[in-house]
């Protein structure tokens, strides 16, 4: 039980309070037939890292499901959905992208079509990895940028959403939005400081 008596005594000295299984739950997880053979510390020793990696997998199993709560359910548990399927975009735009008239809806859908196109082109080339650099989302469209929405746009106007359709396109125009209030909080802060900056000078 060396192993079990180090991991509770590194816990202590850091101050962590670590869940242990009970004498009970050891004893019977040294029984199984896997440890028949083994004396009865390696028993135990054996138990004790069957445990540990019974605990870790539904550590993971539970961080996966708070991601999957996070990033797939919240964001259009709250989006008022149509009753009949399929439904038009003009719909979408007024439950989802929001705004009380279209020359406030169009020019915040394009810029999410924008940025999805700057990240699919981004991880194309850099094999996957984010974009650290937010200038490179934040800088207008150029001419082949701007065709290539023109185009995007006009198939969503004219292809009606289904259910399945909705719920992705929601998930992902909502989880931009959130990103993109928080980029733009960030460079008013960003503003803020420097201009106190200058003010001080």
């Amino acid at each position: 039980m060396n192993r079990v008596k180090s991991t509770a005594s590194e816990a202590e000295k850091c101050g962590v309070e670590l869940a242990l299984p009970t004498v009970q739950e050891l004893a019977v997880l040294a029984t199984q037939p896997r440890f028949g053979e083994k004396t009865p510390g390696a028993a135990l020793e054996g138990a004790f890292a069957l445990w540990e990696g019974a605990s870790e997998f539904l550590r993971k199993k539970a961080e996966w499901n708070r991601l999957y709560q996070e990033c797939y359910v919240n964001p259009v548990a709250t989006v008022l959905r149509p009753k009949k399927w399929p439904t038009g975009f003009d719909t979408f735009l007024k439950r989802v992208v929001g705004g009380d008239r279209d020359t406030v809806r169009y020019p915040r859908f394009r810029k999410f079509l924008l940025y999805e196109l700057r990240v699919a082109a981004h991880m194309k080339l850099h094999h996957n990895s984010r974009i650290s650099d937010i200038s490179t989302l934040d800088r207008p469209p150029d001419e082949s940028e701007k065709e290539a929405i023109a185009e995007r746009f006009k198939s969503y106007r004219e292809a009606p959403l289904d259910e399945r359709g909705w719920d992705a396109l929601a998930r992902r125009y909502l989880l931009w939005w959130k990103d993109a209030f928080h980029r733009t909080k960030l460079r008013a802060g960003n503003a803020g400081v420097a201009a106190r900056g200058e003010k001080g000078r």
